[in-house]
């Protein structure tokens, strides 16, 4: 559309007559000048002279403005457009090889996008097995750990146990006796303590009849965690289940009759390892009043689980 616009601004500007300069009025004019000055310069100046300059100005004048007139009143018609034709240019090598520098660039880029795409789908299985592999191996770390605890499990057992300051000089009231043991982690981990209980049972075996239980006071072991070999201290009166008698004072001056006594004590622990695990721990101790201290006898087994 560009071209066709030119086309037809060129054809105009060539059909367009050239316009008459206004140089010719001048160089008239100018020499009319140059004779009437002439012939001022050998006649002297008289007053049909002057009437004759005056005529020929206007003579001059009405010959300008009629070749205005005529300028004016000429126009250009333009009745038929002219045929313009654009001829396509011929492509060389240099086109081609454009061609196929860009077919080649779209290729590469192409190829580029494949790659990369390629890349990263091999980063995202390498992430996958990664994970996997952490994911296994912290499997595999929890059963080592599983089997160490297992292997190094905690173990509670009761140390220096010992009983005194029975009250058997107060007869006919209910016997009182302190108490001190404590509670050791003999094992390789940890073990939480849920639960733990002592108490002392004394039993009355009459000859020939069955065997009397009398349970003394429970008493409530703190709730704690102990570490390997940390041990937990106990110290506190009790009560033994006996109403003081001659035949119980004769029983701690080792002295015994028709009737069979003993004490014992009990200590019942409930605790877990690492792996919350429940566990639990049994002891029975036996009182050896010559010895004046619990004694496990033979068949006196502990109990750990």
């Amino acid at each position: 559309m560009k071209v066709f616009a030119l086309a037809v601004l060129l054809a105009v500007m060539q059909a367009s007559p050239p316009v008459p300069r206004k140089a010719t009025d001048s160089s008239t004019g100018a020499s009319q000048t140059i004779q009437s000055n002439a012939s001022s310069d050998k006649t002297p100046s008289t007053k049909p002279k002057s009437a004759i300059k005056s005529q020929s100005t206007q003579n001059n004048e009405q010959s300008t403005d009629g070749q205005r007139t005529e300028n004016a009143q000429q126009s250009v018609r333009i009745t038929e457009l002219p045929t313009v034709r654009v001829a396509p240019n011929k492509k060389d090598w240099m086109d081609y090889g454009l061609w196929a520098f860009n077919l080649l660039l779209a290729l590469t880029g192409g190829l580029q996008i494949w790659l990369l795409w390629r890349t990263f789908g091999a980063i995202h299985r390498q992430a996958d097995l990664m994970d996997g592999q952490l994911t296994e191996m912290a499997e595999a770390r929890k059963i080592q750990t599983k089997i160490l605890i297992l292997q190094y499990r905690p173990k509670l057992v009761v140390r220096d146990m010992a009983i005194s300051d029975f009250d058997t000089h107060e007869l006919g009231k209910p016997a009182h006796a302190r108490l001190k043991f404590s509670l050791v982690n003999a094992g390789g981990t940890p073990a939480a303590i849920v639960q733990g209980t002592a108490q002392i049972v004394c039993a009355e075996v009459p000859k020939g009849q069955k065997t009397t239980y009398r349970d003394g006071e429970t008493l409530i072991l703190a709730n704690d965690t102990l570490q390997p070999g940390q041990y937990q201290p106990f110290d506190g009166v009790v009560t033994t289940g006996i109403v003081n008698d001659i035949q119980w004072a004769n029983f701690h001056e080792g002295l015994q009759d028709d009737t069979f006594r003993m004490l014992f004590l009990f200590v019942r622990v409930f605790y877990l390892d690492d792996l919350d695990i429940p566990r639990r721990t049994m002891f029975s101790r036996s009182y050896d009043p010559k010895k004046r201290r619990f004694e496990a006898k033979e068949g006196d087994d502990d109990y750990t689980d």
